[in-house]
């Protein structure tokens, strides 16, 4: 343990690890074109949440290497890593608490906090609280569900016997962290919340979540000239998606990717094969934007570059520029 723990200690800290992910940070810089590429580089070059435990609870890093460890350890998106935020939290550093304020509201899916200026020590307190809350309701749900029940609840329809922990935030709020941590193993969670939800934006997103995870195509851009984005088109996109789930209901996020490969010409190849990562690829260079995400999840599982596509709908920029730092690490 204790050479594994020395491997990892040379991996991480040293002055040019921590010069690159804290230069910017705090700012809005380092949220807008900096935040990404931290979390980026975690992903590639880390080890793992368990690993990244044991170096933090080993004893040999200083407060500007955890504060590091804090910024890129959200890109992994494990309640298994709440502890050391909820610890940096409430440590005498600032740079520390600053680091796990910003890494912990990452690492669920939610928005960065705004962290210029001053904070009172007992907003961190507050934050702290809320790690340990949610770290008490991700041992019975993922944070996929306690976002989609948070969004529910704040449009009135809060689900009887729930024992999870509520975000206050608005619906549309709660919708975009789901998009940002969505993962095919979610799909029977947005199909309850699609047919739990009366709001028509959050209807909207879920039908974009549903069409990322079963590879189909719900919303249809109206042809016509000068036609533009009425009610109309979505109505229909939910009539769809509702005949689809009717058809399909028993199925997994697995099979009806499968379903969808078949749709597009491949058979017999398992999505989560090697053999399918040719297909990812291919779906990545298709216009189909809400399908890029997981595209570029399996291409990381691939050995692909890491990326920080998401369904979020506000991410459009975003998803266009990593699908094409994507594209031309395999020469496109």
């Amino acid at each position: 343990m204790t050479a594994l723990l020395l491997l990892l200690a040379l991996q991480l800290p040293g002055g040019t690890f921590n010069a690159r992910e804290l230069q910017y940070f705090p700012s809005d810089y380092f949220n807008e074109s900096e935040a990404w590429k931290v979390q980026a580089r975690a992903l590639d070059r880390w080890p793992g949440p368990t690993r990244l435990l044991e170096l933090w609870e080993s004893g040999g890093l200083k407060d500007r290497q955890k504060a590091a460890l804090l910024l890129g350890a959200s890109a992994f998106h494990d309640p298994e890593l709440l502890p050391i935020y909820g610890e940096a939290l409430r440590s005498e550093s600032r740079q520390l608490r600053m680091a796990a304020a910003w890494g912990y509201r990452a690492l669920i899916g939610d928005l960065p906090p705004g962290l210029e200026g001053q904070i009172p020590d007992k907003l961190y307190v507050a934050l702290a609280g809320e790690v340990e809350a949610v770290r008490q309701s991700a041992r019975r749900h993922t944070l996929v569900q306690i976002w989609l029940r948070s969004a529910l609840a704040a449009e009135g329809r809060e689900e009887p016997g729930w024992n999870g922990i509520i975000f206050r935030r608005p619906a549309v709020d709660c919708i975009h962290a789901v998009a940002r941590l969505l993962k095919p193993e979610d799909l029977p969670d947005v199909i309850s919340a699609y047919e739990m939800s009366e709001n028509m934006t959050i209807r909207i997103s879920l039908t974009r979540m549903l069409e990322a995870l079963t590879l189909q195509r719900f919303i249809f851009k109206p042809r016509q000239p000068r036609a533009g984005w009425g009610l109309k088109v979505y109505e229909e996109a939910f009539d769809r998606v509702d005949q689809y789930l009717a058809a399909n209901c028993l199925w997994g996020s697995h099979r009806l990717q499968r379903r969808g490969f078949s749709q597009l010409g491949v058979v017999g190849v398992d999505p989560d094969d090697s053999a399918a990562c040719d297909v990812w690829i291919r779906i990545l260079k298709m216009p189909m934007e809400s399908w890029w995400p997981v595209a570029a999840d399996h291409i990381y599982q691939c050995g692909g570059p890491p990326s920080n596509l998401s369904v979020d709908l506000r991410a459009a920029e975003q998803n266009k520029a990593a699908r094409g730092w994507i594209l031309k690490y395999y020469g496109y």
